[in-house]
């Protein structure tokens, strides 16, 4: 049976409105809030809109309680289960956030959940004066958002420290299809060794798991570099770190290429000792769980040798929406003599030279392809289906928090632990606000022919449809100038 599905519209959340002065004690205000949290007083959970997103630190398991009402039940019938204890604020976390109407307290603070064995835990608050039905009441303070991590369990390592007993091992060569006298059972394998592969199994090694990964390619990195020439990550090279704070090298640019993406993915393997637990040039072509239900028995296909491995867990990173080509039909298609491909098979447009190039599609890829037929020397139009966001780089938080120096596990924590629908209003109203600042730009932009969605959703936009969006690293400019046209279809 498939588990139920709630698209974010129809989650409710309200924004946190009411004023912050900015004489109000605020770490004090933060305190009282988690003291009154840890004395499981469920009040100061706002009644009709607080949400408390829970990933395994209290239930086991990942969760999101959409109420007040259902957070607090839920909250003080498991604390009274499990007994959390050692709440702490962070102080130096405590920071007002303003973003046009909006405004809150947020802070951070660690705690013990009762489980055994325990587990060390975050939580993640936004506090704001209490609002009921649209009216402020006594300036009550009161928790909107909550987010619980858990980040530890007690004799089990921690996933974002790397043993340095660790860093000595790992000598060997990563494998390619020669399995001979190799182990078959493991604790966990993991399919696919882009970032999050890479990630996944160098938290698992921390923790002590006998883990290995496998991926279709010869060479680690290679998900990247085999795609168009001219691919380039749209956000801050600091965002794209791997774990344990690695972040890529200074001398690396802003936007990552494919090949930077692939030397700094090798850099990580090499200094923490992984390549022999990397089974290169392998694929997962079924797996199958078996019938006493502590296992999955794997079929790899490793370079055409056929290998059958046994894994008591199998954690699938394959990408967020893969690289499955999805072509329109098109009426009189037969009678079109030119070349026609589709981006995922797109390398480069060096041999079009002089020639005229449509690309249909005007989201993140789109604009790279065009950018890419333009330097080429080509004469580019972009078929625009439908309105597109259009997001100013500079503007977004994501490009102010992940600076040089920033600590990325912290940012990361703080960015994408938060409870969905609380993260869906506050990134309409930034989008709302960038969209004011950038009017001038967006005008520019829609007497080129390109329609801008003004007023995008980018949490569904990202969550749900993965796509219909242009991070823009330059090619508006292009457009604007009249480099690139823009048809409307």
């Amino acid at each position: 049976m498939p588990a139920p599905s709630f698209p974010l519209a129809s989650l409710p959340a309200t924004l946190f409105t009411a004023p912050i002065p900015e004489t109000a004690d605020h770490v004090q205000i933060a305190k009282d809030c988690i003291d009154r949290l840890a004395a499981n007083d469920v009040s100061v959970l706002a009644p009709d809109t607080a949400h408390w997103r829970d990933l395994l630190a209290m239930t086991s398991t990942l969760r999101t309680f959409t109420s007040g009402i259902s957070a607090g039940a839920a909250w003080r019938d498991i604390t009274a289960l499990h007994k959390p204890s050692g709440f702490k604020l962070e102080k130096e976390s405590v920071v007002v956030v303003r973003k046009g109407p909006l405004s809150s307290i947020d802070a951070r603070f660690h705690f013990t959940n009762g489980l055994q064995p325990r587990g060390r835990c975050l939580g993640l608050v936004k506090i704001a004066p209490d609002v009921v039905h649209g009216e402020e009441t006594d300036g009550e303070y009161k928790i909107w958002s909550l987010s619980t991590i858990l980040e530890s369990i007690d004799g089990y390592g921690d996933p974002d420290i790397y043993p340095p007993n660790l860093l000595g091992k790992g000598t060997l060569d990563p494998r390619h299809g020669d399995s001979h006298h190799e182990p078959s059972h493991f604790d966990a394998l993991v399919v696919g060794l882009g970032p999050s592969g890479l990630s996944t199994l160098a938290r698992l090694k921390a923790l002590g798991v006998n883990a290995i990964a496998c991926d279709k390619t010869p060479q680690v990195g290679m998900n990247w570099t085999d795609r168009y020439h001219s691919l380039r990550l749209h956000t801050p090279k600091a965002q794209n770190s791997l774990p344990f704070n690695f972040k890529p090298p200074e001398n690396a640019p802003y936007y990552l290429g494919a090949e930077d993406l692939k030397e700094y993915y090798q850099s990580f393997v090499d200094r923490y000792k992984l390549a022999d637990s990397l089974w290169l040039s392998t694929t997962a072509e079924h797996v199958k769980f078996n019938s006493d239900k502590t296992s999955w028995t794997v079929s790899l296909n490793q370079s055409g040798n056929q290998r059958t491995i046994v894994a008591r867990h199998v954690v699938f990173c394959i990408g967020f929406t893969g690289r499955q080509a999805r072509v329109p039909v098109f009426p009189y298609r037969d009678e079109f003599t030119g070349e026609v491909l589709h981006s995922v098979d797109y390398i480069s447009a060096s041999q079009w030279a002089g020639k005229r190039g449509v690309v249909i599609g005007t989201a993140n890829t789109g604009h790279d392809v065009a950018e890419d037929m333009l330097h080429a020397g080509m004469d580019v139009t972009m078929v625009q289906r439908s309105r597109t966001a259009v997001l100013n780089v500079e503007r977004l938080p994501l490009h102010q928090a992940f600076h040089k120096g920033v600590n990325v596990p912290d940012v990361d924590k703080s960015f994408f632990t938060n409870p969905l629908a609380i993260e869906r209003v506050f990134m309409k109203e930034v989008a709302h606000q960038m969209a004011l600042q950038d009017k001038e730009r967006f005008e520019k932009l829609e007497e080129n022919g390109f329609k801008v969605n003004r007023e995008a959703d980018l949490t569904q936009i990202l969550f749900e449809q993965a796509g219909r969006h242009y991070m823009d690293v330059g090619v508006s400019q292009m457009i604007i100038d009249g480099k690139i046209y823009e048809s409307i279809n």
